[in-house]
């Protein structure tokens, strides 16, 4: 779901330039001050704005957009000697505290004073020392102490007494009592740390401020906190490549990754290097990791393993100067920018003037922004200025598959709505793709494909005083946001029309909801609010005419029910997509015929059915059904063609699994029993794909994905990324499904459909050749699938090229078990040469020649060669006149093809 595009980008640290000061006192402090421009360490903020770097003795503070140094402090060569050299940086979560770690044990505060107007206008504040080390979280600076060994809780606010110590020899979830915490990561969201011990084990810990396993008044102190360890249980001393060095944690799908000494690995996901892992860093919506290596580049994965995004190769140190993009040759640290468009690199520093920052632009699908059903229907990217929007499916069917067409249309963010919002958090296209609207830190705009305008509120105040939070979806030419009122933090749902201009006089709707909103979906006329408290809403839309409501088109909004889906749905907020689920039989929605509707959610990569069904009281309950483990998005189809009217499309590491017609019936699909649907919903074809898919074009018959491509080259002092897009036939999977099934009837019916695309005997080809080869490995004499293949390709005229076609790309040593179902090479070859087939018959020629005696061969080559006179084809003449001095060098066979030729030319004048 991420791609970089672009080049990377240096940012430098110099060190301050006093010589163009006057003063006395500047002059002392030039003389004064150690000078080091290698930077050891970078950190973001929680917000996202700000970021630092940290130098052996100089802090820097940096702005995001435009990434700009904003402030710096150098320490005097006194202070170096007296308390140590830089070595880790760290943040207060609410941005107003830096603190610097020393060698020596010392922490250095920083305060980060901002100014109520524009950017840069930040400065440090006085300095203060401690002699600790560790993590903030919002209430405490948690450390981690050498002598004695502990892990410490000093309150950010009050006194040093409020600290809460524990001694590490006492928690015995610590597996060693010699080993000490060397590094430590904490996620607010699910409560959670993270904790690195010398002896390479990781540890999943929590803190109980209010412990109550110790009785009041006992001498003993209590014990805060509670963990296990999941890495490196036991010995592992024998396997020093397993020792951990690094942790991050993916509250959104619930998962740690881990880097060792060879490799990063989650659940089931590795890369085996030679070098340490460094750094990992997940993107705040969990759907990528990034990983660096000390010796080599970095990489990026998909939450489940696909892998997106690498600069490792083998051939990287030869092909590639040390000068060059230094980040290639070993990275130390790293994150993403807030809106995870870029990617922030620090160069493994290896001398005193290394240690260089880059940034690498990345693009992500819009997905990861809004799992909406129309974000999932179309290739839809955002960078972090633009939008990309994949235009393939608007082409012809060749230009559609080709990989060097230009597919994808550039849609520049407007700078007027960038530069005050920034980042954009939500993008979103129409159904028809032919509107988009973005959404950033406060307010909203939208965007015409077709005029390629954009529309801004005029108001900036009306724009400032809301921020969506939950989504914005496309109903229509109508806009529905999911937002927050940030001047008295009510939630609230805000409808306005792309026909008019953006302005609170002209909004539609306005709709109060009582909490936080999660999530929006929009099926239909239908709409589905999503919010915190575990309810969901479940609303009717309708357009009003302009007749009906004072010559403005508008829309009335009805609330049919309301669900509470707690003990159904444990965590609200790690739901990724939810979505209604209804054949098209059934709709457009009444207040009656959306209690029917299933909904589909992903949690914690869990796609999950819920299947509605009414009690003996009336009241409508739903059957939960997990239909697939590991998903990182999926898609639906309720207008598709045959039997992909009502599927159902998940991605996966791997591919895709697809759901074919989940309700055969449509008629019947309000009274499916629990375990006629479970059986249904157990049945899915996979697919493998060696790209990351994006979309399905259910017209074209083709998955469209993209494949990150790193050009590497001598003449140039940088590394180029590029998107590549990729399409891969989804036909021949579909159609042998349905035959294994003994769908012989429905998948002629469904072939039939898209038999009038030019790949279409591609497909069938494809289908047969991929039957073949499973068959001839598998001997297995049940349960053969080639004859009704056979039998269903003959329905087609295309049966003879596919034919012919899976033969050339097969092993001769098939040819007996293939042409033993399809009939005789030379039966086909007389087929074609009847029904006038002639370049097809061609092809049959190569199977004969090595099948049959030359003098037969030659014979019906001689006929073919013929025929292609009489019809005036002389490319074919061309292919074989070449043939026949190709199966003989001495030329004989061809005079006596040309002889045999003229002589049936002349009986035939006669």
């Amino acid at each position: 779901m991420y791609w970089a595009s672009g080049i990377a980008k240096v940012l430098e640290v110099r060190a301050p330039d006093y010589s163009k000061f006057n003063d006395s006192k500047t002059a002392e402090q030039s003389s004064d001050t150690y000078h080091s421009s290698a930077i050891l360490k970078l950190k973001r903020n929680k917000l996202g704005n700000l970021f630092v770097t940290l130098t052996k003795n100089s802090v820097q503070l940096w702005g995001f957009r435009p990434t700009a140094l904003i402030s710096q402090v150098s320490r005097t060569v006194k202070s170096i000697e007296e308390y140590g050299e830089n070595i880790d940086v760290f943040w207060k979560p609410d941005g107003s505290l830096i603190i610097v770690q020393t060698n020596q044990n010392c922490l250095f505060t920083y305060t980060v004073l901002p100014f109520d107007d524009k950017s840069y206008k930040y400065q440090f504040g006085r300095v203060s020392h401690h002699y600790v080390s560790g993590v903030g979280t919002d209430e405490y600076l948690i450390v981690s102490t050498k002598t004695p060994p502990a892990i410490q809780c000093i309150p950010w606010i009050g006194e040093p007494s409020g600290t809460k110590t524990n001694i590490l020899a006492r928690l015995e979830f610590l597996e060693s009592k010699e080993a000490t915490i060397r590094s430590i990561v904490f996620d607010r969201r699910i409560d959670l740390f993270g904790w690195l011990t010398t002896d390479g084990k990781a540890y999943a810990v929590q803190f109980n401020e209010n412990d109550t396993s110790i009785e009041k008044g006992a001498k003993i102190p209590p014990l805060y906190w509670t963990g296990y360890c999941f890495h490196g249980s036991g010995d592992i001393e024998s396997a020093p490549k397993n020792r951990a060095t690094c942790i991050a944690i993916n509250a959104k799908f619930s998962l740690i990754a881990v880097g060792t000494e060879g490799l990063v690995y989650l659940i089931d996901i590795s890369h085996i290097s030679a070098s340490s892992v460094t750094s990992l860093a997940w993107t705040s919506d969990g759907h990528a990791i990034a990983v660096g290596w000390q010796n080599e580049g970095m990489a990026v994965w998909s939450v489940y393993g696909r892998l997106l995004m690498t600069t490792v190769r083998d051939d990287l140190p030869q092909s590639i100067p040390a000068n060059k993009d230094a980040f290639l040759h070993g990275i130390n640290d790293l994150f993403w920018s807030s809106g995870n468009c870029v990617l922030f690199l620090l160069h493994n520093a290896k001398s005193e003037n290394d240690g260089q920052l880059y940034t690498i632009p990345f693009a992500k699908s819009a997905v990861t922004t809004i799992h909406s059903p129309d974000n999932t229907k179309r290739g839809f990217l955002q960078m972090d200025d633009r939008l990309l929007l994949y235009r393939g499916g608007d082409q012809e069917d060749l230009s559609a598959i080709n990989p060097d067409t230009i597919v994808w249309q550039h849609i520049p963010i407007p700078i007027m709505y960038i530069s005050e919002n920034w980042p954009i958090k939500y993008a979103s296209i129409s159904g028809d793709g032919r509107y988009i609207a973005v959404a950033g830190r406060r307010g909203l705009a939208h965007y015409n494909v077709s005029s390629g305008r954009w529309k801004l509120f005029g108001n900036q105040q009306q724009e400032q005083e809301f921020s969506v939070r939950g989504g914005l979806l496309w109903f229509k030419q109508f806009l529905v946001a999911a937002c927050e009122n940030v001047r008295t933090h009510t939630h609230e749902i805000r409808m306005y029309s792309r026909e008019t201009n953006l302005d609170n006089i002209h909004m539609i709707q306005l709709i109060k909801i009582p909490s936080n909103i999660l999530y929006l979906s929009i099926v239909d006329n239908a709409l589905l609010v999503y919010c915190a408290d575990n309810m969901m809403y479940h609303y009717i839309m309708t357009i009003l005419s302009p007749q009906d409501n004072g010559g403005i088109k508008s829309i009335s909004v009805e609330l049919c029910q309301q669900i509470s889906f707690v003990g159904v749905i444990h965590a609200p907020a790690r739901v990724s997509s939810i979505s209604w689920f209804q054949p098209k039989l059934h709709r457009p929605f009444t207040p009656d015929t959306i209690q029917t509707a299933s909904i589909i959610f992903l949690i914690d990569g869990k796609l999950v059915l819920l299947h509605p069904k009414k009690s003996d009281e009336g009241e409508v309950q739903y059957d939960l059904h997990i239909l697939a483990d590991k998903i990182e998005f999926y898609w639906m189809s309720t207008r598709g063609i045959g039997s992909l009217k009502n599927s159902l499309w998940a991605c996966d590491s791997q591919g895709v699994k697809i759901w074919m017609n989940i309700w055969s019936n449509e008629e019947s699909a309000k009274d499916w029993q629990s375990e006629v649907l479970l059986s249904a919903t157990k049945e899915c074809l996979r697919i493998k794909l060696e790209f990351y898919p994006l979309s399905v074009l259910l017209d074209k018959g083709i998955i469209v994905g993209v494949q990150q491509q790193t050009s590497f080259r001598q003449s140039l002092e940088f590394t180029v990324f590029k998107l590549m897009t990729n399409t891969h036939l989804f036909l021949q999977h579909i159609l042998r499904y349905m035959l294994t099934k003994d769908l012989e009837e429905e998948s002629v019916a469904f072939a039939t459909s898209y038999q009038g695309l030019i790949y279409f005997g591609h497909a069938l080809e494809m289908l047969l050749h991929h039957v073949l080869e499973d068959e001839a490995e598998h001997t297995v004499e049940t349960g053969k699938v080639l004859p009704r293949v056979v039998k269903f390709i003959n329905h087609f005229p295309h049966a003879l090229d596919a034919i012919v076609g899976c033969a050339r790309k097969t092993e001769v040593a098939l040819w007996n078990y293939l042409f033993s179902i399809v009939g005789s090479p030379k039966d086909l070859f007389e087929k074609c040469m009847e029904t006038g087939l002639l370049k097809t018959a061609a092809s049959y020629l190569l199977v004969l020649h090595t099948l049959e005696p030359i003098a037969d061969s030659s014979k019906d080559t001689i006929r073919l060669l013929s025929r292609a006179m009489e019809t005036e084809d002389y490319e074919l003449c061309k292919e074989l006149v070449r043939f026949l001095n190709s199966i003989d060098g001495s030329g004989k066979t061809l005079k006596d093809a040309l002889s045999t030729i003229q002589l049936i030319s002349s009986t035939s004048d006669v």
